[in-house]
């Protein structure tokens, strides 16, 4: 397996955020990870969120999260408003609301993007504004802002070769992809990719893109298991893999591996199976909490504390071994890992001690 470098994870009820669904740009070097400069505060402060879309369940979710988080800041009160918005997958609208936002003069903006370039211009004007922002998920390429994220190259990684392992090498595949229009896809594509053209016995016989949504990719899936294709193995990027399953399982087809993001749905279906028949899947945890860990690296920063210019979080990868762990969290949701505020401190200071490798 490709091997990480996983930290110890203090799960906490405190942790959460409010919108992203995956992305990544930038690559960087553990020696580019410079400590932003910050100036110490009190607050409150006033944060914004401003998200590319929320059309799945992984970014419902993490707006739920995101939302919590806030709530115990504001009880807290270092948090003395907080506003969030939907770009709606439009360019032009989030940079109108980051415009929007400027003049409300927030002391934090956190940017789930719909674009890793075109919101450079105005994510500058809000720093020349004296705003802080992180660069959450779906990064930007902006050298002004934070930017946090789980490392969508070694996401990719880890699932195909999850897939590999599981397939022994050889066999044919469907690639099911995330959105084309966003950084994320392509990122976690070339991590998969990456692992995929050294084995030349796997073939990719389909391709599509589901917007990591298990109901269109179930019934993208339907459409493709009624040409009569046959395959070994599915590899996906987030939400999918429960439609997938759901897909084969209507149309009386024998489960095959399925890797990618844990929908909590489709473990469910895996932990079954593995008892009726020894099925066997592999899944790779890219939290919807991840943006309200933006919003405590953002709130370290505005309080003061040193953090480094990328916070990578670990991936959690879900074998048999620990599969039954997350199964207590609702169906319908991407599992989550909630770390306190505590344990994000931990992740910033180990980054800044040299101890991780920044994503690329």
């Amino acid at each position: 397996m490709i091997r990480l470098r996983y930290r110890n994870a203090a799960f906490a009820i405190g942790s959460v955020m409010l919108l992203a669904g995956c992305g990544l740009s930038a690559t960087t070097s553990p020696a580019s990870n410079s400590a932003s400069s910050t100036t110490s505060h009190k607050g409150p402060f006033k944060v914004a969120f401003t998200n590319a879309f929320i059309d799945s369940n992984f970014r419902v979710q993490e707006q739920k999260d995101m939302q919590t988080v806030a709530n115990e800041f504001i009880k807290k009160g270092l948090i003395s408003s907080y506003t969030a918005y939907n770009a709606n997958n439009s360019v032009s609208t989030q940079i109108s609301q980051i415009n929007d936002i400027i003049q409300n003069k927030p002391n934090l903006l956190i940017v789930d993007a719909t674009s890793a370039t075109a919101l450079n211009p105005v994510i500058q004007k809000a720093v020349q504004a004296g705003i802080k922002v992180i660069s959450v998920n779906d990064l930007v390429t902006s050298p002004y802002v934070t930017k946090v994220n789980v490392n969508y190259v070694e996401y990719g990684k880890l699932a195909a070769q999850g897939l590999v392992q599981l397939l022994h090498g050889k066999g044919n595949i469907v690639s099911v992809r995330g959105d084309p229009g966003l950084p994320a896809d392509a990122t976690i594509w070339a991590g998969e990719n990456d692992v995929l053209k050294k084995y030349p016995n796997i073939h990719i016989v389909s391709t599509f893109w589901a917007d990591w949504n298990p109901p269109t990719a179930e019934a993208k899936m339907a459409s493709l298991l009624a040409t009569g294709i046959k395959f070994n193995g599915v590899i996906t990027q987030g939400g999918e893999a429960w439609g997938v399953a759901k897909a084969m399982l209507n149309a009386h087809r024998k489960l095959v591996p399925i890797i990618g993001g844990g929908t909590v749905g489709f473990l469910k279906i895996w932990n079954h199976y593995r008892k009726v028949d020894g099925y066997n899947a592999y899944t790779v945890g890219n939290p919807p909490a991840l943006a309200s860990y933006a919003l405590e690296v953002g709130m370290m920063e505005l309080q003061g504390m040193k953090v480094p210019k990328f916070v990578t979080i670990p991936l959690v990868p879900v074998t048999d071994k620990n599969l039954s762990q997350y199964l207590n969290q609702p169906t319908a949701n991407r599992f989550d890992q909630l770390r306190s505020y505590s344990n994000i401190q931990g992740i910033v200071k180990e980054e800044l001690a040299g101890k991780t490798v920044p994503f690329s």
